[in-house]
């Protein structure tokens, strides 16, 4: 009698545990109710009708009915859902559903597609680190509602950062140190700052609480082991600890706009560079020059323009020695580029010629800083012995004065000083002041 109850039982069980977990619990409790009527018809016709006349048996019976109905609403229970998780009872506590991300998936797909279109733009610019600076605070402030935001970038001494967007280049109050303070912390280490966040541990909260300004939020811009600026957000009006996936995104995302406009910036200083003096061609130069100039002009600023002539690196290469012509010329480069400011130009004009556009500076004040360097490529290039034979260096300046010309009237007068230079055997030859800038080339 054991093995007619137990053998259909077996099997009976195990369908329904399936069928109960694909159907749910409603519908698995309902197959087990089926299912067990079905084990019980099956017995009986198995066994003689003494079956029911067995205390034991009847009790079997019932238990496996039981069983098997227990079976198909335990399987049951919440289908698809795995054993141990119960459903929560208040919905407002269970997580988003996927489709609620997309919104901010179609707000992180436009801002790429904003860059895209910008960077052709703007990566032409002579200087486009401010205009990228203004679309940083742009996505920052629209997708995480922040405010006070401050990009800086690492100099290239590496021991400060300047704002990308600079209200006087030669000032050294903007600039900020690389190893103090948060900003310090976070650009040496590379590692984000959140404010509240325990996982950074106390000291780095009790060095934010030292700092003069607030730090809601700061992230820095590497690529590899290298540092190339940082992020400091002041104010948040999010919650951080719950956005944080947003956060570590807008970070990736910041970083590699950053890194793609640096990458291009390069790409373009390199196919324009002289790869000898290391400055930009004659083309580069008149097309960053001639923006310098307007926007010279638009602020109401003057300019000045000179180009140095240093006569006898065509005698060198006539000679057969390239090396010391390419060392002269990069001598040279190097001599003019350690006066200059930020915000001036210079250019290798030709072989022998090197270009320098001075920016909010007239015509006298021009005079004085080309004296100096004029003072310091001759003594570079009268070494006789260095170079094996005679060199000298002449220069010719013109300023914008009033009238406000455009850069090419500037070079083509700048030039006719130079043939006026050679002529009359003249040292530095200007636009104004002639007698007291002809002393003559010994």
């Amino acid at each position: 009698m054991t093995m007619t109850l137990l053998l259909p039982w077996f099997p009976i069980v195990l369908a329904v545990g399936i069928a109960g977990h694909l159907l749910g619990r409603s519908r698995g409790l309902g197959l087990g109710i089926v299912c067990a009527l079905f084990w019980v018809v099956l017995t009986q016709s198995l066994s003689s009708t003494a079956l029911w006349a067995d205390t034991w048996s009847v009790l079997s019976l019932i238990a496996g009915s039981i069983a098997i109905i227990c079976m198909g609403m335990w399987a049951g229970r919440d289908a698809g859902q795995p054993v141990g998780l119960d459903r929560p009872s208040d919905t407002s506590e269970t997580c988003l559903s996927p489709a609620a991300t997309i919104p901010a998936m179609n707000e992180l797909a436009s801002l790429t597609r904003l860059f895209n279109e910008w960077l052709p733009d703007h990566a032409t610019q002579s200087h486009p680190w401010p205009a990228f600076g203004e679309f940083v605070r742009s996505a920052l402030h629209q997708l995480c509602h922040a405010t006070h935001i401050k990009p800086y970038r690492l100099t290239g001494d590496g021991d400060s950062l300047v704002p990308l967007r600079e209200a006087d280049p030669l000032s050294d109050s903007q600039k900020v140190s690389t190893r103090r303070g948060v900003i310090g912390h976070v650009l040496t280490s590379g590692r984000s700052f959140v404010a509240g966040d325990s996982a950074q541990g106390p000291l780095v909260e009790q060095l934010a609480a030292s700092t003069d300004r607030s730090c809601a939020w700061c992230f820095p811009i590497t690529q590899g082991s290298d540092r190339l600026g940082v992020v400091v957000v002041e104010r948040l009006e999010i919650n951080p600890h719950t956005e944080s996936a947003l956060l570590t995104v807008m970070e990736e995302l910041i970083g590699q706009f950053w890194r793609t406009l640096d990458a291009t910036i390069r790409h373009r200083a390199a196919e324009q560079t002289d790869p000898v003096s290391n400055l930009p061609t004659r083309p580069a130069f008149l097309r960053s020059a001639g923006q310098a100039t307007q926007e010279s002009y638009h602020q109401g600023a003057p300019v000045a323009l000179a180009i140095f002539s240093v006569e006898g690196i065509r005698d060198l290469t006539d000679h057969g020695k390239w090396h010391e012509a390419d060392e002269l010329v990069a001598e040279v480069s190097r001599t003019l580029m350690g006066k200059l400011r930020t915000d001036d130009r210079v250019g290798r004009f030709d072989g022998s010629r090197f270009a320098v556009l001075f920016r909010r500076v007239d015509t006298e004040l021009a005079a004085l800083i080309v004296n100096q360097l004029m003072s310091r490529l001759e003594t570079v290039c009268g070494d006789e012995s260095r170079w094996g034979m005679t060199l000298k260096v002449r220069c010719a300046l013109v300023g914008s004065g009033t009238e406000q010309p455009d850069l090419e009237t500037l070079v083509t007068r700048t030039l006719e000083q130079e043939r006026r230079a050679r002529t009359e055997n003249m040292r530095t030859a200007t636009d104004i002041h002639a007698s007291t800038a002809a002393a003559p080339v010994s």
